[in-house]
């Protein structure tokens, strides 16, 4: 008797947005922030989310020496 060997492949889902997470770095601290942007496509998800971002720099004090920028795939 055969065993018989079935695959099974994960379904990933349909990406309905993105999580970005950008740090940004001062001498003595670090703040954090997360934008969620509801967009399918990447490129114009990054577009609004760099508008964001910019708001959110200016809105911070002065002495920033730079910033970090991640971000994950929200699936539904």
């Amino acid at each position: 008797m055969g065993l018989k060997k079935t695959t099974h492949r994960k379904k990933s889902g349909k990406t309905i947005g993105y999580l970005y997470t950008f740090d940004l770095i001062y001498p003595e601290k670090t703040l954090c922030v997360e934008f969620e942007v509801m967009h399918s496509n990447i490129l114009k998800a990054e577009e609004a989310v760099e508008a964001e971002f910019d708001q959110w720099v200016g809105e911070q004090e002065d002495g920033a020496t730079g910033y970090d920028c991640r971000y994950k795939t929200i699936r539904g």
